[in-house]
């Protein structure tokens, strides 16, 4: 058996002699500082954070992170990292501060914007109906508005919470039981949309046939142009054949109208218990989110919340929160926040099999790559060691690399010496990705007898450009392991063979195999890298194809 080798040299231009490398360090600062950028006198929360990682927003019952706060009531709080100042978003426009609690906040992408809810009265002149509800405050013009507004300027007569932005801020969503924002809206829970450009409030939790839904629905959150709308409901009339009676994720297109619900399982099965706490991408074809159920996938026996993700394009669903052994993690896992492109996931979990080594015993931020399906612990200690008590709430920059979330460990950064919870944040080198495909297709690929097969590979380098790396590009066939040589010939052994030494740069699209007419029977194609430059198969970064030929 032999394949027939293309006719490219894209990966034989790449050798050359590399002697040692390691991998690039990653970065953990404090947020939450006052302004000695000591730690706070009292704990944070929740943060969300910019598209480029260079802003952070959160919730503190601080006094000293910025002069003068002397209300006495949690605040929302925007870190530049560029400049290292705080500033306090929960202000009127005039620069009052709050006179009532805020909560849930948010940022744009861009980082102009702050978006969140409050139960104060004095952020704009007309609040008068004693609910919290929810504002957007311009952190270059310093304006604050209320977006809890009819089309009247009514302002919401029960509140509103839950608010969300898409990327330049134009576009907000929230949840409100208010009465006066549609006509016949009931007392009911409804997720609406303010468009500023196009001048609009809408309205898109309707049920099927028009009828008002049958429960709340909440938490939204919005695709970067705020076409799409992921959010939780415990409605059962959203969609045919919700019958789960538990609360499930959906997805509403503003341009063609349509609902669709994504907290199910690889079958498209619905889930059997709770799913909620959507994270949507950029383009909204990837929605992550929790759920208690297994969705279709076996060895779920912790009881709790796992970590799954929905491909809206593809149809399939993928579990997250996995265990090394294949099987969920051991413990609950929560509070997704997907990148722009839906390839990270970073979330909050008490798993201790995620990720070899984790015996420290309390809650950790993860982020997954769905790249290569690896989990990798995003909360360490300063040295590197494990963080000496829980972290979680994660939020994610764009690109996945910039990672922020709340804790109450004291060896992250620096000596934290307060006794309360505050934010940090942890930046690192965004991995490579190798990529295969077989006939355009990546993952797994059913081809019929005498159907002509090529594959090809690329690579994205990530943060690693011209580190000195050992590539490795193999098959496993029915007829034992071949390896792909630097002058893409394929080499049958027994033993491991480098493709090559060379550093990791950008490889566009390049033919290994063209036009192969393979023998019936299961093939594996691996792509793989490492630093070791030791000639031992060991991949830190990998992608496989795997191709069935049928009889």
């Amino acid at each position: 058996m032999s394949f027939s080798p293309a006719a490219s040299s894209a990966l034989a231009a790449l050798a050359l002699s590399a002697t040692s490398a390691a991998q690039l360090p990653s970065v953990t600062e404090l947020i939450s500082v006052d302004a000695g950028s000591g730690p706070s006198n009292f704990s944070s929360w929740t943060p969300a954070i910019s598209g480029d990682g260079s802003i952070v927003v959160y919730l503190s019952g601080a006094s000293d992170l910025v002069a003068g706060d002397t209300n006495g009531v949690d605040d929302i709080f925007v870190h530049d990292r560029g400049t290292g100042i705080t500033k306090r978003a929960s202000v009127s426009s005039s620069g009052a501060q709050a006179n009532g609690k805020s909560s849930r906040c948010t940022i744009s992408r861009d980082g102009r914007y702050v978006a969140f809810e409050s139960a104060a009265t004095n952020l704009v002149d007309d609040d008068t109906n004693g609910d919290p509800d929810v504002f957007r405050h311009d952190l270059v013009t310093g304006a604050t508005i209320m977006l809890s507004r009819n089309l009247g300027g009514e302002i919401a007569d029960q509140g509103a919470s839950w608010v969300a932005l898409d990327a330049d801020g134009s576009v907000a969503t929230f949840s409100t039981l208010s009465t006066n924002f549609a006509p016949a809206d009931p007392t009911g829970r409804d997720i609406y949309v303010r468009d500023f450009g196009a001048g609009t409030l809408e309205r898109i939790t309707i049920g099927l046939g028009g009828q008002q839904v049958d429960n709340n629905c909440y938490d939204p959150v919005l695709s970067d142009d705020g076409r799409f709308v992921a959010f939780t409901s415990q409605a059962s009339n959203l969609v045919p054949g919700d019958t789960n009676g538990s609360p499930d994720v959906f997805v509403f297109d503003r341009v063609l109208g349509t609902l669709e619900r994504v907290s199910v399982g690889p079958l498209g099965q619905q889930a059997a218990s709770d799913s909620q706490g959507p994270s949507i991408s950029a383009d909204g074809r990837f929605v992550a989110f929790q759920s208690r159920a297994s969705v279709g996938f076996t060895g779920d026996t912790n009881g709790a919340f796992d970590v799954f993700l929905r491909d809206r394009l593809a149809g399939t669903t993928i579990r997250v929160s996995t265990a090394l052994d294949g099987d969920a993690g051991s413990g609950i896992s929560h509070d997704p926040s997907i990148s722009a492109d839906g390839r990270f996931v970073a979330f909050g979990s008490w798993a201790k099999d995620l990720v070899v080594g984790d015996v420290g015993g309390f809650y950790d931020v993860f982020v997954f790559d769905r790249q290569n399906g690896v989990n990798t612990r995003r909360s360490p200690a300063q040295s590197g060691s494990e963080a000496n008590n829980h972290s979680k709430t994660p939020a994610l920059s764009a690109d996945g690399r910039t990672v922020v979330f709340e804790s109450v460990a004291t060896n992250l950064a620096g000596p934290d010496t307060n006794g309360w919870q505050d934010i940090y944040l942890h930046e690192f080198a965004l991995a490579p990705a190798p990529t295969l495909v077989g006939n355009g297709v990546g993952g797994f690929l059913d081809l019929a007898a005498g159907a002509p097969l090529t594959v090809s590979a690329s690579l994205d380098p990530g943060d690693y450009f011209f580190t000195p790396a050992e590539w490795w590009v193999w098959a496993e066939t029915p007829f034992g392991n071949f390896w792909l040589t630097p002058s893409l010939a394929w080499l049958p052994s027994a033993l491991p063979v480098p493709t090559l030494w060379a550093p990791i740069v950008p490889l566009g699209p390049t033919s290994i195999l063209t036009g192969a007419l393979l023998p019936a029977g299961a093939y594996t194609f691996r792509f793989g890298l490492d630093l070791g430059l030791d000639a031992q198969l060991a991949p830190l970064w990998s992608d496989s194809l795997e191709v069935t030929v049928g009889p």
